[in-house]
């Protein structure tokens, strides 16, 4: 068909027939430990995990490795984990509706926190906004959950254990 794309993954030597253009040469992303790929389809499409993506739809791939993208796969970028200790959390906030990777329905605008309790390495989603990184330079933990209300003040901003 007419300015149909495909690609031709190697090893191998493809020699294109006289009515076909190479367009560009794609190379594989290495995708370290702790690290994933974002990805955005050009048009619809499906993924190489077989999910089926509408146009403009952005989506990771977090399995280390080489990964080379569909010839409708657009590369965004490489986001790195963000490594949690018993003094570090993450404030984050869902940029749309969608069920997390713990399994918690998220609504648009929820905000929550992650801490080593959740994960030791956390790397947002595509449907999540990273607000803080908070550090608690004295916070004790025990068996029971954790949470925590923000003071608003003039001045020094002080985080207390909600009950």
């Amino acid at each position: 068909m007419a300015h149909d794309e495909w690609l031709f993954t190697g090893p191998g030597t493809y020699l294109p027939h006289k009515n076909v253009e190479v367009v560009e040469t794609i190379r594989a992303s290495i995708i370290s430990p702790n690290q994933a790929l974002r990805l955005r389809a050009l048009k619809a499409c499906k993924d190489q995990g077989g999910k089926e993506r509408v146009c403009g739809e952005e989506w990771l791939i977090n399995k280390t490795g080489a990964y080379l993208p569909g010839a409708y796969e657009q590369v965004v970028g490489f986001i790195s984990a963000y490594v949690l200790t018993e003094n570090i959390a993450l404030h984050l906030e869902a940029l749309q509706s969608y069920k997390d990777r713990f399994g918690v329905d998220r609504k648009s605008g929820e905000q929550w926190l992650i801490t080593i309790k959740d994960s030791e390495a956390f790397i947002p989603d595509v449907h999540e906004n990273v607000l803080q990184v908070l550090i608690f330079p004295h916070l004790q933990t025990d068996s029971t959950a954790l949470y925590w209300t923000r003071q608003e003040r003039t001045g020094e901003t002080n985080w207390d254990r909600g009950s």
